[in-house]
């Protein structure tokens, strides 16, 4: 039986091998992160599938990566993606790798939260012996609600949504992780940003859990509430 999250381990195990040392530079985020949190609840709800590996490529300066992308492309390991000047698809494989830069220029605009995520970034097993630096889970949270607020659609399509609810299920001590970085009130204020556009508040909040909680995790329900209305009050 696989491990749980494994689906996501081995997305991003595909990232490395293509990129190889190169991918020494890279701070994984994004929705393939949450199997590095899941290993801790081998018996909770499957993740949300993706197939898109998304990383902040810290390697300075950026051109030294689009030198790296070119050379990846030419050798026929990856394929660039019209869509996204980000995107690129891992050849001979169903895998998209997003590179990112830390100052969002490459995705249409600034992300401040891209760079604090990078510069605290911390390590965690990928399997096979391989460990990487992806975002911790209160950067992953600030992230989240910032793809939240910029893309919608709307509160119950929304993959970023989902995954906020699926974080605050896998990490009980959520709330606690985001006041020690000292985030809560900057969380606080993405949650507003995201209220606003959307027109619901605090009280909703159990709402959109109940759109989004796998039934199987039906138990935490009143845990991720909790947790949810905590860090959108500060």
């Amino acid at each position: 039986m696989a491990l749980r999250g494994e689906a996501h381990r081995a997305a991003i195990r595909a990232v490395l091998s293509v990129f190889g040392a190169d991918a020494t530079h890279f701070v994984f985020v994004g929705g393939c992160t949450l199997g590095l949190y899941a290993t801790a609840r081998p018996d909770g709800a499957p993740l949300r599938a993706t197939k898109d590996v998304d990383c902040i490529s810290t390697r300075q300066p950026w051109v030294l990566q689009e030198q790296t992308l070119a050379r990846l492309c030419a050798e026929g390991r990856l394929s660039p993606e019209k869509e996204l000047q980000c995107r690129y698809r891992i050849c001979g494989t169903e895998y998209l790798v997003d590179v990112l830069s830390p100052d969002g220029a490459n995705v249409g605009g600034v992300n401040a939260w891209f760079a604090r995520a990078a510069a605290r970034a911390a390590e965690y097993d990928v399997g096979d012996g391989v460990r990487v630096n992806a975002v911790t889970p209160p950067y992953f949270l600030a992230t989240k609600l910032v793809a939240f607020e910029d893309r919608g659609p709307d509160v119950q399509s929304s993959v970023d949504c989902e995954d906020i609810v699926a974080l605050a299920a896998e990490m009980a001590d959520l709330a606690s992780l985001v006041h020690a970085e000292g985030m809560h009130a900057d969380v606080a204020a993405l949650w507003k940003r995201v209220f606003d556009k959307y027109g619901f508040g605090v009280d909703d909040l159990s709402d959109v859990v109940d759109g989004h909680l796998d039934f199987r995790e039906d138990e935490h329900r009143r845990r991720v509430v909790e947790t949810l209305r905590a860090l959108a009050r500060g």
